[in-house]
């Protein structure tokens, strides 16, 4: 399962609450249909999610006019980074086919941005893996474990 996620889902960025918080659901959500299908003993079914890399979409039309008169600042700066958007569909369709053809396991359950190279990424599965990245996640001071705060330990364990 390959869901088309965005870095959007990663950031807070101003009039994107619609997208952005979409996009982080469907990553979130995708994280934990990989636990319980794994729970289940599905080690065959992989899901992913995946960011397709900065491809010019509608999306990064120019602000409306009332928000650019608004917040010109805004507008400028919004211009300048839907500029930056010339990878093609082709990189997404890559990466998706080297997940699907089962290269990149170690990704499973977690959120990939395809402007990286997926090979090589797979290849450091002991650091992903140690280090938990790839993962939507909050990391707190002074040691507070991130652990939904009513999870028992037994549980995060057999996980």
């Amino acid at each position: 399962i390959i869901n088309i996620a965005s870095r959007s889902a990663t950031v807070n960025t101003p009039f994107s609450v619609n997208y952005g918080s979409s996009k982080a659901a469907l990553v979130r959500a995708g994280g934990c249909l990989q636990l319980e299908l794994d729970m289940d003993g599905f080690d065959d079914v992989h899901v992913y999610s995946l960011h397709p890399g900065a491809t010019k979409t509608y999306i990064q039309n120019p602000l409306d006019p009332d928000v650019a008169e608004k917040y010109p600042a805004m507008a400028d700066g919004y211009l300048k980074f839907s500029s930056n958007f010339k990878c093609t569909p082709a990189l997404c369709g890559q990466t998706c086919v080297y997940l699907a053809a089962g290269k990149g396991t170690v990704l499973k359950g977690r959120y990939f941005d395809c402007e990286q190279d997926v090979g090589y990424v797979s290849s450091m599965g002991h650091e992903i893996r140690d280090k938990n990245l790839y993962d939507m996640k909050v990391d707190f001071l002074g040691g507070l474990p991130n652990d939904g705060g009513t999870t028992p330990d037994s549980m995060l364990r057999e996980l």
